[in-house]
């Protein structure tokens, strides 16, 4: 188990390490950035108008409305916020934080116990990292009934429905079942994994519900082949974090 959990650990660490936010060149927006961290460092809490003074006299050969319009795009981005001392970069120094963001842009829409669970963190403490990571729009927290469940910032609401789908109890084993066999028939794939009719037909209905399934005139069922690489990709990432055999925490 603990050769499991070290790769799994790897896996997510190798993940955030090719996920940071900044590129190596030195834009603009880099310079202005490391004076913004210059400043924290003195002062421990940013203010923007003398952050624009202090980049004016560092940049001279820079426009200064180009100078004001990119600290303005940046406090947009929530790179970092006006009297906070710090930044989207510090956030993910914290190793906790960036296995948590790993995981998320992983597996889109997973619940916080989930994530308590796959982490070994108690609520208290993951609820701040998450609020952290939402704050700097690293992640995006959506309420599903009496449940909270997080999906990457940088990613639209579209496909919501989708991974809300297959995060359900059983969906990762019921699609493989499909996949293998192209298109199957309700009863053939209760006799296949052994649940009951009633049950499949719910979860069916669930998937369909999410677009992840299609009802076929035939009867048949199939994956929405308009989103296999969606599917596939999650169900490769639910194989890699052994969630494949799910409890019913996002039912």
């Amino acid at each position: 188990m603990a050769k499991q959990d070290s790769s799994k650990d790897a896996a997510i660490e190798h993940h955030a390490d090719n996920s940071k936010p900044f590129s190596a060149t030195l834009s603009l927006q880099q310079r202005i950035f490391t004076i913004a961290k210059k400043m924290m460092a003195l002062k421990y809490i940013l203010n923007t108008h003398e952050l624009y003074i202090a980049c004016r006299q560092e940049l001279r050969e820079t426009d200064k409305a180009a100078i004001q319009i990119e600290i303005e795009n940046m406090l947009r981005q929530k790179m970092f916020f006006e009297g906070k001392h710090i930044t989207k970069h510090d956030v993910l120094e914290n190793q906790a934080r960036r296995k948590i963001w790993a995981i998320v842009l992983q597996l889109p829409g997973i619940h916080f116990s989930k994530l308590r669970q796959m982490l070994g963190m108690g609520n208290a403490i993951l609820q701040w990292h998450l609020s952290m990571l939402d704050r700097f729009g690293l992640i995006r927290k959506r309420d599903e009934g009496n449940k909270q469940i997080y999906f990457p910032g940088s990613m639209g609401t579209d496909l919501d429905s989708v991974y809300i789908g297959l995060h359900k109890s059983r969906s990762v084993e019921i699609i493989e079942t499909i996949a293998k066999a192209g298109a199957v028939r309700m009863h053939d794939l209760s006799d296949a994994l052994d649940i009951p009719e009633s049950t499949i037909r719910r979860k069916l209905q669930e998937l369909a519900n999410s677009k992840v399934l299609i009802n076929q005139e035939d009867g048949t069922v199939k994956i929405n082949t308009q989103l296999e690489q969606i599917i596939f990709q999650f169900m490769k990432n639910a194989k890699k974090f052994d969630i494949s055999d799910q409890d019913n925490t996002n039912d």
